[in-house]
């Protein structure tokens, strides 16, 4: 999955079957790991050109999804080309659930 960089925040180009695929793998290590996921919206580029602790943890989260049509957009107008919609809800929605 590729990672891509919107104002210094990088995001991943994923799609939410993607990442769906990737929670699932996360859920399933044996044995298990901590995995930080993150939906960054406009909000979270913002604050973490303000706060380089704030930028320091989403970039070093296991996961960090594309959530927001300011997102998408910078992913378009960025070269290189556009970002996959996948927001956090809808991925989250989607996962087996957790027993």
């Amino acid at each position: 999955m590729q990672r891509r960089d919107i104002l210094g925040v990088y995001i991943d180009n994923c799609d939410q079957e993607d990442a769906g695929m990737l929670l699932s793998r996360f859920l399933d290590e044996t044995p298990p790991a901590l995995h930080q996921v993150c939906t960054v919206n406009p909000a979270f580029v913002m604050a973490a050109r303000r706060n380089p602790v704030f930028k320091s943890t989403l970039n070093r989260a296991s996961l960090c999804t594309p959530d927001g049509v300011g997102i998408l957009l910078a992913g378009r107008l960025l070269p290189p080309p556009s970002l996959c919609p996948s927001a956090g809800v809808g991925t989250a929605t989607r996962q087996r659930p957790l027993h």
